[in-house]
């Protein structure tokens, strides 16, 4: 993709107009020119204005990564010979050395296939015979990396994406490629100072070339970048760490391929064992109803994940350690659960089952600024947060961990619907809220239902539930699927009828109901959702 010119003309106290065009020609008039660049990709070249007169000019940098200005270039009228004599500045500096270089004849430069650290502000003063700004140019350099280059796959991979410095009209998204959003389930995606960054659960296949980042301003996309992934198939003496949230819908995979032998898993005492052509055996004492399995591909499947869970998962192969899976889980308590006023306070607590290298716990509220946070140790491995009540509607309040700087996992802390007995009130994208399903809802099968507030009141069916012993299976329906935020947002507790919905869109707001699909289908337990949204007017 080719760098990206953004155009922005300034005044001494507003922005008169923004817009954005690829590679045309530099006006005199524009005052800043703001370019977005990928690292070590595209050739840039910073235009000076039409210039007759004499005197002395400098191109000076200053970085985004520091505060100090370096002198690039010096252009001095020579009066006797009639013509500029120019000066490198930066002899001592090999990296600007190589890569910035001035067009000759001209007062331009040319930014050789910038790297990340070359953004900052570039600009072209006259110091002789009057001190005055002729150009600026501001460069923001943006960087997508992976967590590993090669992944192995069913295993977790970070995507970051970068900018070197963030304006307050600009903000970072992953997508999708062609899509507006990310359909993908297992997924969470969070922006903190400079870098958003996605949690890609259970990498495959399907996911090589899946993701791309969007730099928009104002919400108009500027510039994409997406990322592509070569993974690895061959789990033959590797060992991994996975980490997990203790909740009611995060899951663990334990899937081999590849392999064609005498499996056996084993946490602590035992998980799972199967050979080739038998089927899988479970250890319940240790997992009970938890674990879905398959024997195509020996595939295990731990749903959901306990906090007691954590420890070594390793497979042998005819009594060999063929690989071997590292489990950490998180937890994330409220005390008390239910505080009577809303003055009351509420002390949410955040624990890892073990200490890794460099870790840290961090309760984020809902703009993604640190409430507070701990670094791990071997005595102490919670963080605490105190808050009123009436605060945990609007904190979002989610607790990070992160390993050297980088969050691995993101754990919210869920609330009981605030509202009447069947109605709850929630703000555009903000909240993490469960809606119980029915108290006494029989045997039969129960279908679940959505009657959006929008979109002519239609009824979509999306999920039905079966009976599974004393548990209850879900089978999610085609709207499920295709209506576009639903599977990103809403998920459902393992073994039962309730529902978590994680900050909501205005456009879920409507009416749930589960159903009977016998007994002419009696209505058991309806939830109103209503949605609240402000904005502005921007005329």
């Amino acid at each position: 993709m080719r760098t990206r010119f953004l155009y922005r003309r300034l005044t001494a106290s507003m922005m008169l107009s923004f817009f954005v065009f690829l590679h045309q020609p530099v006006s005199a008039l524009e005052n800043i020119n703001l370019v977005f660049f990928v690292d070590n990709k595209d050739n840039i070249e910073l235009k000076a204005p039409a210039y007759n007169g004499v005197g002395r000019l400098v191109w000076e940098w200053k970085p985004h990564s520091r505060k100090e200005i370096q002198k690039l270039w010096t252009f001095h009228w020579i009066k006797r010979y009639g013509r500029w004599r120019k000066e490198r500045n930066y002899w001592e500096n090999q990296a600007l050395y190589q890569n910035i270089i001035n067009n000759r004849g001209t007062f331009n430069l040319k930014v050789i296939k910038p790297a990340f650290k070359f953004a900052g502000l570039f600009t072209l003063t006259q110091t002789e015979p009057k001190n005055q700004i002729l150009k600026q140019y501001e460069l923001f350099g943006i960087r997508v990396e992976a967590s590993s280059k090669r992944p192995m796959a069913g295993t977790d991979i970070i995507l970051s994406c970068s900018i070197s410095r963030l304006p307050d009209t600009v903000s970072l998204h992953w997508k999708q490629k062609g899509s507006s959003q990310l359909n993908r389930r297992n997924v969470e995606q969070i922006c903190l100072n400079n870098t958003a960054y996605l949690m890609v659960r259970h990498v495959a296949e399907e996911d090589k070339n899946l993701f791309e980042c969007e730099v928009q301003e104002n919400g108009s996309r500027l510039y994409t970048e997406g990322v592509n992934l070569l993974l690895d198939n061959d789990a033959y003496w590797k060992k991994w760490t996975l980490f997990r949230s203790s909740t009611d819908y995060d899951e663990l995979h334990l899937n081999l391929k590849y392999a064609s032998c005498i499996y056996f898993f084993h946490l602590l005492k035992g998980a799972a064992s199967a050979t080739i052509n038998n089927p899988i055996i479970v250890n319940s004492a240790n997992f009970g109803n938890r674990m879905v399995t398959s024997v195509k591909y020996f595939r295990l499947n731990i749903v959901p994940v306990l906090f007691e869970d954590a420890g070594d998962y390793t497979c042998y192969c005819n009594q060999v350690p063929y690989t071997s899976i590292h489990l950490i889980t998180v937890k994330v308590t409220a005390e008390p659960p239910d505080p009577l006023t809303e003055e009351d306070t509420v002390t949410l607590t955040c624990s890892v089952s073990e200490l890794a290298e460099s870790m840290r716990l961090v309760w984020i509220n809902s703009i993604a600024k640190t409430a507070r946070e701990m670094r791990a140790t071997a005595k102490e491995k919670s963080v605490r947060l105190t808050i009123h009540k009436f605060e945990r509607g609007r904190g979002d309040w989610r607790c990070g961990l992160f390993t050297k700087n980088v969050p691995q996992l993101l754990v919210p802390y869920y609330l009981k619907p605030s509202g009447s007995e069947n109605s709850i009130y929630f703000f555009h994208q903000e909240g993490y809220f469960v809606l119980n399903g029915p108290v006494n809802p029989g045997i039969g099968s129960i279908v679940w239902e959505w009657r959006p507030h929008s979109a002519q009141q239609t009824t979509r069916r999306l999920a039905t539930f079966h009976r599974n012993s004393q548990w209850w299976t879900v089978q999610w329906n085609d709207e499920y699927q295709k209506t576009q935020g639903i599977s990103q947002r809403i998920r459902v507790d393992w073994g039962t009828l309730n529902m978590r919905i994680r900050k909501p869109t205005f456009e879920l707001a409507g009416l749930f109901t589960w159903n009977q699909i016998h007994a002419g289908g009696k209505i058991l337990r309806e939830w109103e959702v209503f949605g609240i949204k402000g904005e502005l007017d921007k005329e």
